[in-house]
């Protein structure tokens, strides 16, 4: 079997190997392998093809490295959180400690004033913490 075919067989099972692991490192070894061959294809010795896989791998991987640290100093996305702001809310039994649990979106959610005890009447969603529904007049 010739260099070239090895490299590309070699090159197909870490591509699928990454597709399973969603590792970006796997990407690098499978560039390594495409280098390697193309530069059997190309005519190079096994010793070439060795070096061009160890020299591509080691900067896809560096290139890996700084992407992933790049993504992970970004911030997340806060306006996702406020989608429950501002919608109505209808406490129809309070509770011994002051919260009551009301009818959210088809669920039964625990529900607290921002400030003081919740009383029967119409509130306002001001914020979700977790399974709580923080709420204002």
């Amino acid at each position: 079997m010739d260099a070239y075919l090895i490299w590309l067989i070699l090159a197909l099972v870490l591509l699928g190997a990454e597709m399973m692991l969603s590792t970006i490192y796997l990407l690098a070894c499978t560039a390594g392998c495409v280098a390697s061959c193309i530069t059997a294809v190309l005519g190079g010795n096994f010793t070439s093809q060795c070096y061009i896989l160890a020299i591509v791998t080691i900067v896809g991987v560096i290139i890996a490295y700084t992407y992933r640290r790049k993504i992970r100093k970004l911030s997340p996305n806060t306006d996702c959180n406020d989608l429950d702001k501002g919608q109505r809310v209808v406490v129809e039994d309070v509770l011994t400690d002051g919260s009551a649990k009301v009818n959210y979106r088809g669920a039964l959610w625990t529900a607290y004033l921002n400030e003081g005890n919740l009383t029967k009447g119409t509130y306002f969603v001001e914020k979700v913490e977790g399974t709580r529904l923080i709420l204002t007049k």
